[in-house]
């Protein structure tokens, strides 16, 4: 189901027929504003969406009629070129999007899921927009991104990259702070709705590792937000092309410099500004790691309009992907660390923000 047209298709509300003839009730209106629509799929037959229904239509019934199409197939290898069954295979599109938060959940998750035969081959219905397939297995990954009638191929499983690191504040190693490592991806616009995380806590010495991720462009980085309280002021994200079986090693704020400041606002409007309401940002020019196609990001396929000095910072790309930055939190008093700020020409931007109603 959708939302004006707009949304992810939700998984927990889909169900299977055995026949061309269904009846399907329908209580999304009472979780959503808007108007819904439905997504019809059949191995045989291109996706299919409905037009839009709201809550004082008259019950459908009527005639959706599907187009005959071949389904997309692939076959999935490892590195030697022998067939790998039972892999978990997901087919993501701007409409169904892929949420995955950890390695278990590529094989738990029954959310557009398919997999492998004995000799490596999967096929699924055809699609309406841009696919991307991410297929796993214990032992590695991959993933291709494909045309709406683009057949997948050989697909080569390649072992899993391993991060490890130290995170730092003020020089100190900080312990149970939250590291993400997050394979950077490009969303809206058409592209497949494909986001995925995977998460560790540093141990009483500031360490961390996570030992399954997908070799691919990633960004490492502890979690920060203008929300809570934090043991750290500022948060050094690396990006970095991950290498199958190889294990990559980052220090989050212990490398380079400490950069102490003090923010102070002039003007009439500014007493009801409260700092800790942004994150600002310090990035390192002409650091930005070299992306595939897919996953660059200008301002042209961005949702929504960039602002002037966004587009500034980025050297009018609109989107940090890719770069060395560090995302910084000001203190109530106006003040500043930033962590571990190697040598390198940089741009900062600020943002002040009014404290949020409600």
């Amino acid at each position: 189901c959708y939302q004006g047209g707009r949304g992810i298709a939700q998984s927990q509300a889909r169900k299977q027929f055995g026949s061309s003839n269904f009846k399907m009730n329908v209580d999304t209106f009472s979780h959503h504003d808007g108007n819904v629509k439905f997504e019809i799929e059949s191995l045989n037959y291109r996706v299919k969406v409905t037009e839009e229904f709201t809550s004082d239509d008259p019950p459908f019934n009527g005639v959706i009629r599907m187009e005959p199409v071949s389904p997309p197939t692939g076959k999935v290898v490892n590195q030697q070129g022998e067939p790998v069954a039972l892999a978990s295979i997901f087919v993501c599109t701007k409409d169904n999007g892929v949420m995955v938060y950890g390695v278990d959940e590529y094989f738990q998750s029954s959310e557009r899921t398919y997999k492998s035969e004995e000799d490596g081959t999967f096929r699924y219905p055809a699609q309406n927009s841009r696919v991307a397939i991410t297929v796993a297995t214990p032992n590695g990954y991959a993933e291709k991104y494909l045309g709406s009638d683009e057949h997948p191929g050989e697909i080569v499983i390649k072992p899993w990259a391993t991060v490890k690191g130290k995170l730092f504040q003020a020089g100190k190693p900080v312990p149970g702070a939250s590291i993400s490592v997050n394979p950077i991806r490009t969303l809206g616009n058409g592209n497949p709705h494909l986001q995925d995380g995977f998460n560790a806590t540093t141990n009483s010495d500031g360490e961390f590792v996570i030992e399954k991720v997908p070799p691919v462009p990633c960004s490492v980085s502890s979690r920060l937000s203008p929300w809570d309280d934090y043991p750290i002021t500022s948060n050094r994200d690396v990006s970095i092309r991950l290498q199958p079986g190889k294990t990559h090693e980052v220090n989050l704020g212990g490398e380079g410099i400490q950069v102490v400041g003090k923010v102070e606002l002039k003007g009439d409007a500014t007493d009801h500004i409260q700092f800790r309401y942004g994150l600002n940002t310090l990035l390192k020019v002409g650091s930005r790691i070299e992306l595939e196609r897919h996953l660059v990001n200008p301002a042209k396929f961005m949702v929504g309009k960039q602002s002037d000095d966004m587009m500034k910072l980025t050297d009018n790309l609109g989107s940090t992907a890719g770069y060395e930055t560090h995302f910084v939190k000001i203190n109530p008093d106006g003040t500043l660390l930033i962590n571990g700020v190697t040598p390198g020409d940089y741009r900062f931007l600020m943002n002040m923000y009014e404290p949020p109603s409600g």
